[in-house]
């Protein structure tokens, strides 16, 4: 069981680092078919216009920014499929002369759909090879960029990405400092449990406890500072699959964050989160 576990784990960076190479248009289109919507969907108004996400991806392309992953939401409205929010995350060619804290590059993610369900929406991300993690930062370290469904958004988003590349060094200096900042056993938890609170209005409602946010999954988390605690949080928070409390004689689970939107919006919780222990520390 271990060898077979052992080998699994290799063969998923394997395929990661496959996955994290620049993607075609044929491996965007299986991936994210959202991402080459001809058209807007019929429920926006005349004012909307209509820009196909590839633009955007073919200009960022020539940037130097290429797509390594894409995903879309799940609609149950049929009349959706195609236009739904999705969302695709670049990496720079130059991504390993980027590399901090041994294995974390940066990267852009870019949040859009065709229903008008969401404007352009750019952030500023990262990304870890060993735990395959993609983490997007809070807007209170690096404003997004949004730009409306009108004009030149393609110019727009370009022009979002140079400045929050411009950004991106006081983002990296944060995960180096974070990575110096030794926290308590106590102090593990108390991140754990606000964290639990970012997903669950109560204590009572979450189906896990604190101290299981703080279990570590793989040798490289076992550290004790705000990085590698953050990133286990963020894991065991958004991946799911912990075993949960026993309620009227059913276990319950948690379940993997799959919605595009809650899943951003708690990477940006949690990155605030982090922040604040930070100012705590000090």
């Amino acid at each position: 069981i271990y060898r077979r576990n052992l080998m699994q784990n290799q063969m998923s960076h394997f395929n990661e680092y496959r996955e994290r190479a620049a993607l075609s248009n044929e491996q965007l289109m299986r991936a994210c078919p959202a991402v080459f919507a001809e058209r807007a969907h019929e429920r926006t108004s005349e004012r909307y216009a209509f820009i196909p996400t590839i633009q955007l991806v073919d200009g960022l392309r020539g940037a130097g920014w290429h797509p390594v992953s894409a995903k879309q939401a799940n609609v149950r409205d049929v009349t959706r499929r195609g236009f739904q929010k999705h969302v695709v995350r670049f990496q720079h060619a130059d991504a390993q002369k980027m590399v901090v804290l041994g294995d974390t590059t940066p990267e852009l993610v870019l949040v859009n759909s065709h229903d008008s369900g969401s404007a352009y929406q750019l952030h500023a991300g990262l990304f870890r090879l060993a735990c395959l993690n993609g983490l997007v930062v809070a807007d209170k370290t690096l404003a997004k960029k949004s730009v409306r469904h009108s004009g030149d958004a393609v110019q727009l988003v370009i022009e979002g990405t140079y400045q929050i590349v411009d950004e991106l060094p006081k983002v990296m200096e944060s995960v180096r400092h974070w990575g110096s900042i030794v926290l308590t056993g106590e102090e593990q938890i108390a991140f754990a449990r606000a964290a639990l609170m970012l997903r669950y209005d109560s204590p009572e409602e979450a189906p896990v406890m604190a101290d299981q946010l703080n279990r570590v999954r793989r040798s490289a988390d076992t550290g004790s500072d705000l990085w590698s605690t953050g990133n286990r949080v963020q894991e065991n928070l958004t991946k799911g699959g912990l075993r949960g409390r026993v309620v009227e004689g059913r276990r319950k689970g948690m379940r993997k964050v799959g919605s595009i939107g809650e899943d951003t919006r708690l990477n940006k919780a949690l990155w605030s989160l982090a922040a604040e222990m930070q100012a705590l520390k000090a």
